[in-house]
């Protein structure tokens, strides 16, 4: 499978492979990308606050969204604001996701970005990881 950005002048092929290698643990690959998958739909259904595989993903500027296509398709994704515009969404049957993030004067088609955020997915704030003031502090020798 592949997925096609174009960014600018630039367009940026991601390629992902299916490993068909045998699984060296007791865990297939299929079912790791099945876990990953059920646990990024709960993080975006909202019946789960965080999964590290939300946080797995490239970051685009918001601009290079098509997000009259994505209304169109009813893409699922996930979307906060702070106070910026932040979509990520998943890539399926992949243990990845991506995230396009800027201001809504930055995209050419604001309607577009409107319909899109209609049917998206809304979250306080997803990156748990990043703001979470009880976590513990790296090690020292890192």
């Amino acid at each position: 499978a592949a997925v096609d950005i174009q960014a600018g002048t630039r367009r940026i092929t991601y390629t992902f492979v299916k490993d068909t290698t045998v699984a060296a643990g007791s865990l297939s690959m299929e079912e790791l990308v099945a876990n990953a998958t059920d646990q990024m739909a709960a993080v975006f259904n909202g019946s789960l606050a965080y999964a590290p595989w939300v946080d797995n993903h490239d970051g685009w500027a918001l601009r290079y969204l098509d997000c009259a296509k994505v209304a169109a398709d009813k893409l699922k994704m996930l979307v906060y604001r702070d106070p910026r515009v932040t979509a990520r969404f998943s890539i399926p049957y992949t243990m990845w996701s991506f995230e396009f993030f800027g201001t809504e004067d930055e995209v050419g088609d604001v309607a577009a970005l409107y319909a899109m955020l209609e049917h998206a997915g809304i979250s306080e704030d997803p990156d748990l990881c990043r703001n979470n003031d009880d976590a513990a502090p790296p090690p020292d020798d890192l």
